[in-house]
This record gives structure tokens, C-alpha cells and sequence, in this order.
């Protein structure tokens, strides 16, 4: 079950971005925004929103979820 985007810290937000698109399975057009602001958000200098986070989860397969503790605290 996937968590809530409210509960998910920014620091787990931007580790499954990152783990994405080391993967190429996260862009800047997949998730519909700039190339500058898709940077900002892969390193910390601007928040992952909701909107995002829900693109990312439904990219996101059960190994990558477990590569991130905050998302999946009993795995």
C-alpha cells in the first residue's frame, strides 16, 4: 500500500527522485516540468510537491520503494 503524500518527508520525496531518474524511469517531461526546476527538486533546493510525489510513486516498483526507508518503514 502506498503512503499518503502528506505524511511523506521531502527527504524521502527527493531520495525516490533521485533513485528514479538514475534509473531514466523519472524526467523532466514525464513529470511535466522543467528541466531547471526537475535539477531544484533532484537536489534539495526546491520541495517535491504532492502532485509530483503521486507521479513518482506510481512509477516507483516495490524495489525502489524499499531502497527508501521513510516509505516503507516494515520492509
Amino acid at each position: 500500500m502506498l503512503p499518503e503524500p502528506k505524511e511523506v518527508p521531502q527527504e524521502a520525496r527527493q531520495r525516490l527522485l533521485d533513485v528514479l531518474a538514475a534509473k531514466r524511469r523519472a524526467t523532466p517531461r514525464l513529470l511535466g516540468v522543467s528541466r531547471g526546476y526537475f535539477y531544484h527538486m533532484r537536489h534539495g533546493l526546491k520541495p517535491v510537491p504532492d502532485k509530483i510525489l503521486v507521479k513518482l510513486l506510481e512509477l516507483a516498483s516495490d524495489d525502489d520503494l524499499a531502497q527508501i526507508p521513510l516509505l516503507c518503514p516494515v520492509c
